[in-house]
């Protein structure tokens, strides 16, 4: 029996590609049953390949080989791979085409296929995956193919989420009658009849149906599409032109709208309306009312809702994507929605989510100091939890302090601190007094005390001429010897100092600081935040 070979490509129906690529096909495989899926798809578009072929491919009988073309990359280091996906087969670039056929199938074997000598650098499809194809018709073993591949390459592929608003969603394909196919599945029709609109970029329809007809000509309509998707469409016209609409707009189903709806939307004869505001927009204006945003000016705030994290991105109530590249204030270097992170902090929050630690202590608690502790340097062996930074800083300021009030025999002289020049350690009183960034310390010089300050070694001098580990060591020895007896710690952001301008420690130098306060017998306190 022969075996169905599928062909999805964006070559053109009337391009002499998608012949050459049967040819090939079928001067070693005459037998094979050729379906052709599409092959006008947008020229490289390579989100709209991985929509039809997630639609399209599962449907097939058990076995097929699916043949995907559409390879911007073509000749370049990407890999070519064989896939199989449930019960079906793919040949194609490793290049995302297969996003959503991973949403639909279990990924079973991959394998990376070599790029033999002569072939084309422009036409692998035809060189390269159409020989191999009829290679597997004919009964080859996968496994000879080439090395497995454990992960495929995969488009960032939007996903409805739940927002304070509602739930919000995007178009992720539109169809040759210009329909708008949205993520938000079937399932949400209630809500959006609920709701009584769903809003497409910033124009609300108004029109919920079960049929294209069951609305005149020229109407734009929601429904529940053959898809098993939300669908918005103009009966007997286009959505993408009428909405100027395509993949990526955001759509969003408003249930704030069923209990206050606000003022009433501008309407038109068309099911369209300008929108009025949505949830978002009131929190936006609370936002402007309510929340006094750190190291912020308010009077030129302009608010920006961030309500999802997924890996390095950060995504706001209109569904864009921010790259986090600060992490979050450097603390979530792991990513946000990190598995085992969001499956430790379920599992704890099942027992208990807060307990103090005044007298009181849990397995968590104790656990994660024990690691700590492994994990640091010898000598270091207790561990002060503190609610953030700024906080963490205060303790330890306090902590030196005590030390030698309390040590063998007291030193209560000891009250003086050693800070770097352009420091930057929070905003408690403290960490103020430590501080070196006028914009953020100038205003409460009064309420706290000064430090003995040391120029960052990350300045460059008068003279252009960026400060040796030597110099600036030799300048810490000397105010060590002229406050000796007077200093309780030297506190520093060891190697770079982020808040004064990125500045870059000289190498030695923190290894220097160490052997100077250990030598003059003074504490050091690392505040390490952004290295």
């Amino acid at each position: 029996m022969s075996r169905i070979v599928t062909l999805t490509t964006d070559f053109g129906s009337g391009s002499d590609y998608v012949a050459q690529l049967k040819a090939a096909l079928l001067r070693a495989a005459e037998a094979a049953t050729i379906v052709d899926v599409a092959h006008d798809l947008p020229p490289h578009d390579i989100r709209a390949a991985a929509w039809l072929v997630g639609r399209a491919c599962p449907g097939f009988p058990a076995g097929t080989l699916h043949l995907v073309v559409v390879d911007p990359g073509v000749g370049t280091p990407r890999r070519l791979v064989w896939v199989r996906l449930g019960d079906q087969e793919f040949l194609c670039p490793d290049n995302g085409v297969l996003t959503a056929a991973l949403a639909r199938l279990p990924l079973a074997e991959a394998r990376a296929i070599a790029v033999p000598a002569g072939a084309a650098a422009t036409f692998h499809g035809r060189d390269v995956l159409a020989p191999l194809a009829t290679r597997l018709l004919d009964g080859l073993d996968p496994a000879a193919i080439g090395p497995p591949v454990t992960a495929l390459v995969e488009l960032p592929w939007p996903r409805p989420r739940e927002s304070a608003a509602g739930v919000v969603g995007a178009v992720v394909h539109v169809d040759a009658f210009g329909n708008l196919v949205t993520n938000l599945p079937a399932g949400f029709l209630p809500r959006l009849e609920a709701a009584g609109r769903i809003r497409v970029g910033d124009r609300d329809v108004t029109t919920i149906v079960r049929t294209y007809g069951d609305a005149a000509p020229g109407t734009a309509v929601a429904l529940a599409g053959s898809q098993g998707a939300i669908e918005v469409a103009v009966v007997e016209g286009r959505a993408d032109r009428r909405l100027a609409a395509g993949p990526g707009t955001r759509v969003a189903i408003d249930d704030a709208a069923v209990a206050a709806p606000g003022p009433p939307a501008a309407a038109s004869s068309d099911g369209t309306s300008i929108g009025g505001p949505t949830a978002a927009d009131r929190l936006r204006q609370w936002d402007r009312e309510h929340v006094w945003h750190a190291f912020t000016q308010m009077q030129e705030y302009e608010p920006l809702l961030i309500e999802q994290g997924e890996g390095s991105w950060l995504v706001d109530t209109e569904g864009n994507r921010y790259l986090d590249g600060s992490a979050s204030m450097w603390c979530n270097v792991h990513g946000h929605r990190h598995p085992r992170l969001d499956a430790a902090l379920a599992a704890q929050a099942a027992k208990v989510a807060h307990t103090t630690n005044l007298g009181l202590s849990n397995p968590t608690t104790v656990e994660f100091a024990r690691r700590l502790v492994e994990i640091a340097p010898a000598g270091l062996e207790k561990v002060f939890f503190t609610g953030d930074g700024s906080s963490a800083c205060e303790a330890a300021l306090k902590m030196a302090f005590q030390f030698w009030r309390q040590a063998d025999p007291p030193q209560p002289g000891r009250t003086r601190f050693i800070a770097i020049g352009d420091a930057y350690h929070g905003d408690t009183l403290g960490a103020i007094g430590v501080g070196g960034v006028d914009r953020f310390t100038a205003m409460f010089a009064p309420l706290t005390f000064a430090a003995i300050r040391l120029p960052s070694p990350g300045i460059r001098t008068a003279a252009g001429d960026i400060p040796t580990a030597a110099a600036s060591l030799a300048a810490l020895e000397q105010l060590l010897e002229e406050h000796r007896g007077t200093v309780a710690a030297l506190i520093m952001e060891p190697i770079v100092q982020v808040a004064g301008g990125v500045l870059v420690h000289p190498p030695g130098f923190l290894r220097g600081v160490r052997e100077l306060t250990r030598e003059h017998d003074v504490l050091l306190i690392l505040d390490e935040v952004a290295v």
